[in-house]
Order: C-alpha cells, then structure tokens, then sequence
C-alpha cells in the first residue's frame, strides 16, 4: 500500500492550518512533484509560521526559479 504524500498532508494540514511540520511536509511534497505555484504558497505558508534554519528558504527559491519567477 502506497502513501500519497500529498494527500496525507492536505489532510493533517486541513486539521491544523497553525502546524509549521505540516505545512513544511506538504510543501516538501509538492516540491518532490513539481507543483511549483502550490508548492510556494505552501513554503511561504511555512515560513510566516515557524523560524527556519535556511532549508525551506532555498527551497522557495528553488521553486521560484522553477515557476519561472526570478524577481
């Protein structure tokens, strides 16, 4: 039985929207699936929650520069 990650953690995060590791997990999961608009809302979505050392900084930027947006 496989997971999908992404549904797994729409769910945890429909449950709690204030959960930083939920945001984080489903914006490392969208980023693993290329859905690059989803994917950013949910790392800023992260970011506006939680003190990051710097990964889901240079995430973001990876999927920015993927969707095309450099400015």
């Amino acid at each position: 039985m496989t997971i999908d990650r992404i549904a797994y953690f729409q769910d945890l995060v429909a449950e709690a929207p204030d959960e930083p590791r939920a945001r984080y997990g489903l914006a490392v999961a969208l980023r693993q699936a290329e859905r690059w608009p989803e994917a950013i809302t949910e790392y800023r979505a992260y970011l506006d929650l939680a003190t990051d050392e710097g990964a889901a900084y240079g995430h973001l930027a990876e999927c920015l520069t993927a969707s095309g947006d450099v400015d």
